[in-house]
């Protein structure tokens, strides 16, 4: 799709108020540069930030499992298998994702958002150079009009002209610059833009999606620890210790609050957190089972 035009010339050339009108075009120029450069400032900003943020998240995965390696590897019998198996499988994706986690294409979209950056200064700084010297001209053309319209002629004049000719040789360069810049921004404002907020959504969003890929069998795992009908041991009970080591069937779960409902061997219901839960194993398929053994 092809980039469309500003609103208005933002270069135009030289005419009778050749100042007043290159200082509308620089100041045109300068508000739109200013809307695409404080979005490219926002991209660089979101992308460093994320990219910082999951080199954390991969250094906090290594600590914890090297923290839970030593841990277990001192006192593994505290563990029950099916959480130990859980534990493994994390460990085993933290590794996998390890090297999604470097954030190599968000440093590479880190340093595009700099180059396209100190492009936008370049032009910003000319566009600013040409409304000064756009205020200087029109400065000079208004004194020598109101000494042609009062008639005075002489050194004054004379000078006053050479001053004017000399600010309208220094806008010319300053516009020729300036507009080479402003051209070269029109036809990159689109490649800008991919290479800038489009390549860091497609890092962003493939790094989530792998990430999200490889948990989402770990994840299902603990989603069926407490499915409805399912048969759990109790453990760690301090208030109603008489529950412990008792296989309960559970009735609801209410994830709010972390507990299961669940059904004794008696028939009576009891709200228990999660932690003091243990999975059996047995099939949710036939929950009575584990009451009547």
């Amino acid at each position: 799709m092809k980039t469309p035009n500003f609103p208005v010339p933002l270069l135009q050339p030289l005419k009778k108020r050749s100042g007043s009108n290159l200082q509308l075009a620089a100041t045109v120029g300068q508000s739109v540069l200013e809307q695409q450069r404080r979005l490219v400032h926002l991209v660089h900003v979101t992308a460093r930030k994320i990219s910082e943020m999951f080199l954390e998240i991969r250094l906090l995965q290594q600590r914890l499992m090297k923290g839970v390696a030593e841990f277990l590897g001192n006192d593994h019998c505290i563990i029950d298998a099916a959480s130990l198996s859980l534990v493994q499988d994390c460990a085993c994706v933290f590794e996998t994702v390890s090297s999604s986690l470097r954030c190599e294409g968000l440093q590479n979209v880190d340093k595009a958002c700099q180059q396209v950056l100190e492009e936008y200064d370049r032009l910003s700084a000319s566009l600013i150079s040409t409304g000064e010297a756009s205020r200087e001209t029109m400065h000079y053309e208004d004194k020598v009009a109101n000494l042609e319209q009062q008639a005075v002629s002489g050194d004054k004049l004379h000078r006053n002209i050479g001053k004017l000719e000399q600010a309208k040789g220094v806008l010319n360069i300053n516009n020729s610059t300036c507009q080479e810049l402003m051209s070269s921004f029109e036809e990159k404002r689109t490649v800008d833009l991919r290479k800038t907020l489009h390549a860091m959504l497609s890092c962003y969003s493939k790094m989530v999606s792998a990430w999200g890929s490889a948990m989402q069998p770990v994840a299902d795992q603990f989603l069926v620890e407490f499915e409805v009908g399912s048969c759990v041991e109790v453990v760690g009970l301090q208030k109603a210790k008489e529950l412990n080591g008792q296989v309960v069937v559970v009735e609801s779960i209410v994830e709010a609050e972390g507990r299961c409902v669940v059904i004794a061997a008696n028939g009576e219901q009891k709200a228990i957190r999660f932690e003091n839960l243990r999975p059996t194993g047995s099939s949710a398929s036939a929950p009575l089972a584990c009451l009547e053994e």
